[in-house]
């Protein structure tokens, strides 16, 4: 078995209430949302890195602090630079447990093709993932392109990956991107810590 963690959007506390009927506790609200993170992501094929939008993937990170940097490029470049004031961006971070046939990006030194972390033409991870799932592959080992040290762990097949479970629920922790505008400054605040999020070039410095 292999550990990936996973960082997602978490609803609003009124939202679990009206469409669930369940207490937004801090046990229950991050299993529910993650639960349905984990729902939604085998029921659509939008397109990334590793998907064209012919087939879906779920994203994962071998490690938490790869796991803020990849889910936090996105918070930052899709709503915290928008905001002129302070904000918030709550989340949840979850453990996973993959398992079946791994397929990796690394040779045996270390290194990778850079095509892997382009910053913008995802065709040669297509083509690399597409390869993998005719194989029969039910995860992938690669590079990440915002953390130079990352490492991230696309999923291809929903039954590759468990949720880790802790008593009646899931090992998950909330998640909380904090924007501080006036500073221009983007944290995290995960496990105890607070963490400045910031992100390598990892193509342009290869």
């Amino acid at each position: 078995m292999t550990l990936a963690y996973r960082i997602a959007g978490a609803p609003a506390k009124e939202d679990i209430v009206d469409r669930f009927g369940i207490d937004p506790t801090p046990s229950e609200a991050p299993t529910l949302q993650a639960i349905l993170n984990f729902e939604r992501v085998w029921k659509g094929t939008g397109s990334g890195r590793y998907s064209n939008g012919m087939w879906p993937v779920l994203y994962t990170a071998e490690d938490v602090d790869t796991a803020v940097v990849e889910r936090g490029y996105w918070v930052f470049h899709g709503a915290a630079v928008k905001v002129r004031k302070d904000k918030e961006f709550p989340h949840v971070q979850y453990t996973m447990e993959l398992s079946g046939m791994c397929s990796s990006a690394f040779r045996p030194d270390g290194s990778y093709d850079p095509q892997f972390v382009h910053p913008s033409d995802y065709s040669f991870c297509h083509g690399f993932a597409a390869t993998a799932i005719s194989g029969g592959v039910d995860y992938l080992r690669v590079p990440s392109a915002r953390s130079k040290r990352g490492v991230c762990l696309p999923v291809l097949k929903e039954v590759s990956a468990r949720f880790v479970a802790a008593g009646a629920g899931i090992v998950a922790e909330p998640v909380v991107f904090c924007w501080y505008a006036g500073a221009s400054v983007f944290k995290c605040k995960v496990g105890g810590r607070e963490l400045d999020v910031t992100f390598d070039d990892v193509f342009g410095k290869l």
